[in-house]
This record gives structure tokens, C-alpha cells and sequence, in this order.
């Protein structure tokens, strides 16, 4: 894979931060904020118990999403910030 230099810098640090990455395994400490943007997207399905409107496969995602958010900053754990932008993507 060939990047741009003058976007993302040389080739040899794209490497060092894949590599660095290998080794950095956040855990999420508002995970609470997922939590309760889940049980909203759940509620979002009315009444009827033959609609939802989220899923547990749909929580997942999220957490795996800011714990990726997470691991590009090379941080030991995901903070609120990331919560909060999974939340509004």
C-alpha cells in the first residue's frame, strides 16, 4: 500500500504507529453513555413487541467503534469523547 507522504508522513512512521497499535488494548471507562444511547435506540421502537429497533450486535459495534477511536490515539483507555462521537455517527 503506498500513501501519500506529504498527507501522512513517510512510509517508515505509518509502520512504527501499525506497530504501536499491536500493542495498545483500551478499555472504555463511560461505557455508560453507550449503554444509555442503546436503551433509547431500543425504545425508539414503540410499543409493539415485534419491532427493534436496536440490537445487542448494535452495542457491540459501538463499543468496538470507540475502543478503535482509542486505539488511534494510542490511549490505555477510551474517554468520553469517544462515547460521545460513536453515538453521534
Amino acid at each position: 500500500m503506498v500513501f501519500p507522504c506529504k498527507l501522512y508522513g513517510t512510509s517508515s512512521s505509518i509502520h512504527k504507529f501499525i506497530f504501536l497499535t499491536k500493542y495498545v488494548f483500551p478499555t472504555l471507562l463511560y461505557s455508560q453513555v453507550l449503554v444509555r444511547n442503546y436503551v433509547e435506540m431500543r425504545s425508539l421502537g414503540g410499543r409493539s413487541m415485534k419491532t427493534i429497533t436496536a440490537t445487542p450486535r448494535q452495542l457491540e459495534s459501538l463499543i468496538r467503534l470507540a475502543q478503535a477511536l482509542a486505539k488511534m490515539r494510542l490511549s490505555e483507555s477510551g474517554n468520553y469523547s469517544n462515547c460521545i462521537f460513536v453515538n453521534i455517527v
